[in-house]
């Protein structure tokens, strides 16, 4: 039986075959052994640590479709203040409620900060480095939106209200993630 090709691996697969090394450095530490603040990690580790926090049981594709929601928020800050107050990674991947792994309760919060389990959490390392992949991927423009311009999404387990809004389209479901656009 001859079985078709899925685009949305053959994406992946073809962006690992070209893509160099990320030089994405863990989330880093202040020498007293206390996480730095979000606020002051490198852009490209934010990002790669909201795939990982976000999306890490999802494979490197599911992780790569969350940022393509953050990506597709930045040109709407300016229209809706609710993605964030300007057009950056930061502003979008900060925003209070927008992502919940930067939550301080967020179960996801810690081991987002350790991934390599130096700090006292599980090794998760080889989920790190495919959050590293999917993030340079994404902030680097090396693929295109497979979202349908999706700007949000949510776990099957959970029906936010937001969901509700007649404004809201459903665009790709992805494992345990279901992604929407939302309409003007």
């Amino acid at each position: 039986e001859m079985r078709m090709p899925d685009p949305l691996t053959e994406l992946v697969t073809g962006l690992n075959a070209t893509r160099p090394n990320p030089a994405i450095r863990l989330p880093q530490w202040r020498p007293n052994e206390t996480c730095r603040p979000l606020i002051e990690q490198p852009e490209d580790t934010l990002i790669a640590m909201c795939a990982f926090g976000e999306a890490r049981s999802e494979g490197q594709l599911g992780m790569m479709l969350v940022l393509m929601v953050a990506r597709n928020r930045i040109p709407l800050t300016r229209q809706r203040h609710w993605y964030g107050n300007a057009p950056t990674w930061q502003a979008v991947l900060l925003h209070p409620f927008a992502f919940s792994c930067f939550g301080n309760e967020d179960a996801n919060f810690r081991q987002m900060y350790d991934p390599n389990g130096e700090h006292g959490q599980q090794d998760e390392t080889p989920a790190w480095e495919l959050a590293c992949a999917a993030a340079f991927d994404i902030y680097t423009d090396r693929c295109r939106d497979v979202t349908d311009g999706a700007t949000h999404y949510h776990e099957r387990s959970i029906e936010p209200s937001w969901v509700r809004s007649p404004r809201m389209v459903r665009t790709i479901t992805l494992g345990q993630h279901i992604f929407f656009r939302e309409e003007a």
